[in-house]
């Protein structure tokens, strides 16, 4: 067995089903709401995870701590998570998150301490990021930003990412998120299109080696503390 499927009505998979399957390197999630009771975690062989749109929850710590995991495709348009361990925590080669166009919320503590994850890009049509979602993903260098109207459930959602360095926000962009980019300490530049109207509260705080930040005459609002730590803007 290499490739799994786990149909839309299946509701519970009991603990060790595919202790043997060592070659089992695909896993297709396409249950709305199934208990996979840790079978899919702590394992060697996985390389790719596919969640379908039709996810509505998943497990704690779904596909934590595959060291050979690379490459997720995640197409779950909103999906709940209740749990304080990553989906993905301890994955620290996966190089590869592909979020679908059609996800409008990313849940909490989606790719947290994801070592491995060196880009990621926020679909147009995402409007809720998730608590601490990217954060501590300490080799994440490049962030592409296409959501037009997103927010964040709490202003940490890359905290902790130090070596974000290159930040492209999508022409389209309307709204700058609370928190956006709030203690992303090595980002040095920041240009904000003329589509966006407003700027969150937070949104830099602490960016303490921005040097320059272009913004046009459009801006309508900046939120409280927006650029408050932010030592290095010249």
């Amino acid at each position: 067995l290499t490739s799994l499927f786990i149909p839309e009505n299946l509701e519970f998979i009991g603990e060790n089903a595919f202790f043997d399957c060592n070659n089992l390197s695909t896993i297709n999630l396409s249950s709305k709401n199934c208990n996979l009771t840790n079978n899919f975690s702590n394992r060697n062989n996985i390389k790719k995870v596919v969640v379908s749109k039709n996810v509505e929850s998943i497990s704690e710590g779904a596909f934590a701590f595959n060291e050979n995991l690379t490459e997720v495709s995640w197409l779950s348009e909103f999906c709940s998570y209740s749990g304080k361990t990553s989906i993905f925590e301890g994955c620290n080669n996966l190089r590869t998150i592909n979020i679908g166009e059609d996800v409008i919320q990313l849940p909490i503590y989606f790719a947290k301490s994801c070592g491995g994850l060196l880009e990621i890009s926020i679909p147009t049509n995402v409007k809720k990021i998730g608590k601490e979602a990217f954060a501590y993903c300490k080799n994440l260098s490049k962030l592409i930003f296409n959501a037009k109207n997103c927010s964040y459930e709490s202003s940490d959602a890359f905290i902790g990412d130090s070596l974000l360095t290159e930040v492209i926000v999508d022409k389209n962009v309307k709204v700058i998120p609370n928190g956006f980019l709030n203690g992303c300490v090595n980002i040095k530049e920041i240009n904000i299109p003329e589509t966006t109207t407003s700027i969150g509260e937070k949104a830099f705080r602490n960016c303490e080696n921005i040097k320059t930040f272009v913004f046009s005459e459009n801006i309508q609002s900046i939120g409280k503390d927006a650029f408050v730590g932010c030592s290095g803007l010249e």
